[in-house]
């Protein structure tokens, strides 16, 4: 008879959330994470081009929607948009599910950023995206 598998210790995991602090016209994005050392971190990641919903989260935070009207360069929506659309595309009909794929987050690096607005504007898109099935 064999021996039941030793139960390992499930990895630590890297946890965390996004909040929008400031007064209006003057919001920014942060994250706020614990890496896998316990180590409470804080990081600015762009200006904040959002507006109240009027809905609340369970805990009565708010629940940020983009604002009205476009864009400004170099701001953040609440919107996730993917520069590699045909990878993640083919990931999702594969039904590999997100939290397998190994993405890199580019938010704020100007090179990327550009390539971003450059895809949305050539495709007609703004920065809502698109659906895809």
């Amino acid at each position: 008879m064999q021996a039941p598998p030793s139960a390992t210790p499930a990895e630590p995991r890297v946890t965390g959330h996004l909040q929008v602090r400031g007064p209006s016209r003057q919001r920014k994005w942060y994250a706020h994470y614990v890496d896998r050392d316990g180590d409470k971190h804080t990081r600015m990641l762009g200006q904040a081009h959002v507006r109240d919903s009027g809905r609340r989260t369970p805990r009565g935070a708010v629940v940020w929607r983009a604002a009205n009207g476009p864009c400004p360069e170099g701001q953040l929506t609440p919107n996730s948009l993917i520069l590699n659309t045909r990878s993640a595309q083919a990931l999702t009909r594969a039904g590999i599910p997100r939290t397998s794929w190994n993405v890199i987050n580019r938010t704020g690096d100007d090179l990327y950023e550009r390539l971003l607005s450059g895809q949305l504007s050539r495709n007609w898109l703004t920065s809502y995206g698109t659906d895809l099935p």
